[in-house]
């Protein structure tokens, strides 16, 4: 029975795939084929700093070229190759003429070993391919390591420098201020994303005060991750940055900070909010909006706010649980308590819990 073979490349993580025979979930436990379910094929063509593209085919047309099945989605999963991250759905296009899929990912930590497998569904049913290994791109600008943490070259003219990747065993990892690469001096000013995303070896996190910038999903789902400690230069931190972190107690973010958004996500264990770095600092946060701290207030004792205006919150609910409307304390500046209990989402913890330092 002849196949017209199908393409797929999706936006995946450095995607190094060879032939993939893809079963349904029984068959995968008994480790058979069944002819009369889609096959699904994949490699990478292509692997650049911090992407790859892949190709693949799904094969599920009859002799007559009709489809076998109705597929609704099709893909691949990709994760870090040890550990337990969650894994990355990457869809992409479909030539129905020919069967060919295209597809690029973005934001690969560099050097890093990716595991992925290619995978069919009609929306009822899933056919999935074996799990093939590869590994990312080195940066392809000067770069060197210190203490487990990689630095690369941002800007030469600026000699300016990012924190890339810190190593899969690393448990306590300093963000340096500068860095020598190559004998030359560079201010480390950012931290790039995905840069210890999921980790399970990383306890603690120091970033100094040259960085101004947290990459999306920097540290998400750093499942041991306990102290952070967050340098007085950052002024974003991007999101999804600790999503699910949720060993972390306590967070104190920066003065220069103006807004929060999607980055606190399932820290289910945070009991103290510091927004400002110190007791009277003036920090400049205006806006927390939806979903930052979403899942994160359930056991939040204390909140420190050091803002003389009130930041405004996108969502009141996600954040102003019960145990924040009833239990937690708010810790504002002398003089701004009143406008902290009327001002929208603050005016929700119950008054006798707002004080002012």
């Amino acid at each position: 029975m002849k196949r017209n073979k199908l393409f797929g490349v999706f936006l995946i993580a450095i995607l190094g795939l060879s032939a993939i025979v893809s079963c349904s979930k029984d068959d995968d436990k008994n480790g058979k084929n069944d002819p009369s379910k889609p096959v699904v094929t994949s490699r990478v063509s292509e692997i650049g700093e911090g992407w790859a593209v892949m190709e693949g085919y799904i094969n599920n047309k009859d002799d007559k070229g009709f489809p076998i099945f109705k597929l609704s989605e099709y893909g691949f999963e990709v994760a870090l190759a040890e550990g337990t991250s969650k894994a990355r759905i990457v869809l992409g296009s479909l030539d129905k003429d020919n069967g060919k899929m295209i597809g690029t990912i973005e934001q690969l930590a560099p050097d890093t070993r990716y595991k992925y497998r290619a995978f069919a569904t009609d929306g009822t049913s899933y056919w999935y391919g074996d799990y093939k290994e590869f590994t990312s791109a080195k940066p392809q600008k000067p770069y060197t390591e210190k203490d487990g943490v990689m630095y690369v070259v941002l800007s030469e003219e600026e000699k300016t420098a990012r924190a890339e990747k810190i190593g899969e065993t690393v448990k306590k990892a300093l963000i340096l201020d500068e860095i020598k690469i190559k004998n030359k001096e560079y201010k480390v000013t950012e931290v790039c994303y995905n840069i210890a995303e999921n980790s399970t070896s990383l306890e603690s996190v120091t970033i100094s005060d040259n960085v101004l910038y947290i990459g999306t999903a920097a540290f998400s789902g750093c499942e041991n991750l306990k102290e952070v400690t967050l340098g007085s230069g950052i002024r974003e931190i991007g999101m999804s940055a600790f999503n699910n972190c949720v060993k972390l107690s306590s967070i104190r973010i920066p003065d220069k900070v103006t807004d929060i958004s999607w980055s606190f996500i399932g820290c289910k264990s945070l009991s103290f909010l510091y927004f400002g770095q110190a007791q009277f600092s003036n920090c400049s946060l205006q806006r927390i909006k939806n979903r930052s701290f979403e899942g994160s207030t359930s056991n939040l004792q204390k909140i420190y706010c050091t803002a003389l205006t009130p930041p405004k919150f996108e969502n009141n609910d996600e954040f102003f649980t019960d145990q924040v409307r009833n239990y937690t304390e708010l810790y504002v500046p002398a003089g701004k308590k009143s406008a902290y209990q009327n001002a929208p989402g603050w005016k929700n913890i119950k008054s006798s819990n707002i004080k002012e330092y």
